[in-house]
């Protein structure tokens, strides 16, 4: 299923069941990311492999602390200040409110 349609579900079953909890797990949030990253459009195929290791040390992160640490290495990379379509994607797909949260298999 395509992201977008993906999207529309997750937010039409937190709207259904407020109290829900959304699980994506890793093979479809990696999945999501090589695609995104792959698209010479986006402006970070050069720099691809740097990108996903630190998308992936968000994702995999054990405790809050380390989370907040990765995201904020994320958001002071040469890469993020370079490219406004990585702000906008990350920030607005995988970041939004803390609804959806990553689990490892």
């Amino acid at each position: 299923m395509p992201l977008t349609t993906c999207v529309v579900a997750v937010m039409f079953c937190c709207i259904v069941c407020a109290d829900c909890v959304v699980y994506i797990c890793d093979f479809h949030r990696e999945q999501c990311w090589l695609r995104w990253t792959a698209l010479s459009k986006h402006g970070v195929s050069a720099v691809r492999d740097e990108l996903l290791a630190m998308l992936r040390n968000v994702a995999r992160a054990p405790t809050v602390k380390d989370y907040d640490s990765a995201v904020q290495h994320l958001r002071k990379s040469k890469i993020w200040a370079r490219c406004a379509a990585l702000q906008q994607w990350f920030s607005n797909k995988w970041l939004p409110e803390h609804k959806v949260i990553w689990f490892t298999v």
